[in-house]
C-alpha cells in the first residue's frame, strides 16, 4: 500500500479507488494481526528476516519518493528563475550526488585507510 501511495497510482480526480487498493489494505491488515499475535516484546520475532526485507523495501520506497519530490522542487525553482535544466543538472544535482561520497571518503581516510579513500574518489 505504501508503494501504491508514493508512486502516484491513486486517482486524484474523484474517481473510485481501484480494487487492488482495497485488497492491499485487507492483506496488510491481516498480516499486521498475524505479526501482532505471533510476536512478543521480550523476544525477537520469528520472521525477523521478513521484517528486515520489508524494512529495506520501504526504505527504498521512501528514498525514491523523497528524491522525486526534491527533483521536482528543483525543477520548479529552475522554472521560476529561468534556469535551464542542463545548468541545474551540472551544478546543484551533481553537487548533491557527490556529497555522500565526499563524507564517506573523508571518514574512511580519518580511520587510516587513505588508499581506500582515494580509490573511492576515483570510483565516484
Amino acid at each position: 500500500m505504501f508503494f501504491y501511495l508514493t508512486n502516484g497510482w491513486l486517482p486524484y480526480d474523484g474517481s473510485p479507488l481501484p480494487i487492488a487498493f482495497y485488497i492491499l489494505i485487507a492483506v496488510g491488515f491481516v498480516c499486521s494481526l498475524i505479526f501482532y499475535f505471533t510476536t512478543q516484546a521480550s523476544k525477537p520475532p520469528r520472521f525477523i528476516l521478513l521484517f528486515a526485507l520489508c524494512g529495506f523495501l520501504v526504505a527504498i520506497g521512501w528514498i525514491n519518493f523523497i528524491s522525486n519530490v526534491l527533483i521536482d522542487l528543483l525543477g520548479l525553482i529552475g522554472l521560476m528563475w529561468g534556469i535551464p535544466d542542463a545548468y541545474l543538472g551540472l551544478t546543484i544535482l551533481a553537487w548533491g550526488n557527490s556529497v555522500g561520497d565526499t563524507i564517506t571518503n573523508a571518514s574512511v581516510a580519518k580511520r587510516g585507510l587513505a588508499k581506500m579513500a582515494i580509490t573511492g574518489c576515483f570510483a565516484g
